[in-house]
Order: structure tokens, then sequence, then C-alpha cells
């Protein structure tokens, strides 16, 4: 039930670019002929703090794609689509997520400060060999800093999740993550 809301949030949270196109909002930025998609690749680590019992928070690491989106622009600051894929191992749980992340930036210069929600797909294993998949929501708010090709960044989020089947009765794998970041800007 609360992925449905969520899932109803995060898309009200998309249709306000397009309801704001009147007020400054450029739709579809990637054919104008100034556009720059601004790639950025980065490895990511930290922790990640799931809410199923028994477990602690354990190291996670991954990956980050991102560039500017190219559905909306906003008068100020910009929106940038983030890709994300991390993975957890705390010896009995293994939790993979795989998430899209828009967020919105604002700031001045090189040091940016972006938040939003997100939509995710998580695969959750056991050391009793059961595993499930199920999809998710997630808000998250990020740091980050750019100069040249050198792209660095801190951020952190918390994921929703629906019932998994492990066999304990549908328990969800909801989780906090706290990483950093660094990478390379194209």
């Amino acid at each position: 039930m609360k992925i449905t809301h969520l899932s109803a949030a995060v898309l009200a949270t998309a249709l306000v670019p397009v309801s704001a196109h009147g007020a400054g909002w450029n739709l579809l930025p990637f054919q104008d002929e100034d556009w720059s998609a601004d790639l950025t690749l980065a490895a990511t680590g930290g922790l990640m703090d799931p809410d199923v019992e028994g477990r602690d928070s354990d190291t996670a690491v991954g990956a980050q794609f991102s560039l500017n989106c190219p559905w909306f622009e906003p008068p100020q600051g910009q929106i940038r689509q983030q890709f994300n894929y991390t993975t957890y191992d705390e010896g009995s749980v293994e939790i993979r997520s795989l998430e899209l992340n828009p967020h919105y930036y604002m700031g001045e210069g090189n040091l940016t400060f972006g938040f939003g929600p997100g939509l995710g797909y998580v695969q959750v294993e056991n050391d009793a060999g059961a595993d499930d998949s199920m999809l998710a929501g997630q808000f998250s708010a990020d740091l980050e800093y750019r100069r040249g090709r050198l792209f660095v960044g801190a951020g952190s989020r918390y994921q929703w999740t629906e019932g998994a089947d492990l066999g304990d009765n549908g328990q969800t794998v909801d989780n906090w993550l706290h990483q950093v970041k660094l990478g390379v800007n194209f």
C-alpha cells in the first residue's frame, strides 16, 4: 500500500514541470542547440542500514551514472537524471538495488545541492536460499562538487520496499543508504 502512495507522489512530482511549462520551464531541452548531457560516471561506497530484524549496517558499494535531464529544464537550477546500482552483503542477507532518481539541483559554481524522489527495483536473498524481487520508492539528497573532469559527492537516501517473500511473513527491506561518490565528468 505504501508503494502505491509513493508511486502517486513520484508521478505528481514528475508532472509539476509539465504543468509549469508556461512558467519558464523548457520542455525537451535536448532539442536546443546548446544543450549538453554533461555525463558523469562514479563509483559509490558507504553504509546501508536495512530495516531487517537482526541485520546491522554494513558496507554498500555500487555505481552511479547521471546526466542533465533531456525532458525538463527548470527556470533556475537543473534537473539531473541519476541511475544507481548498489549492493549490500551482510553475510546472511544480500540486497541489490537498481534505481532511477531524478534530482533538482541548486547552487552556483562547482558545488551544488540536490534532492528528489526515485523508483527502484530491489532483489534480496537470505542465507536460507530464499530470494525475492520487489519494487521500491525512495527519496534522497546529495551534495556534489564538479571541477573539470573531477566529480566528488556525498548523499543519503531512504528506500521503501514492498514485502519480500523470504519465508518470514513478507518482511520489507526498507533501508537507509549513506554514501560517498568519486567519478569522472565527460
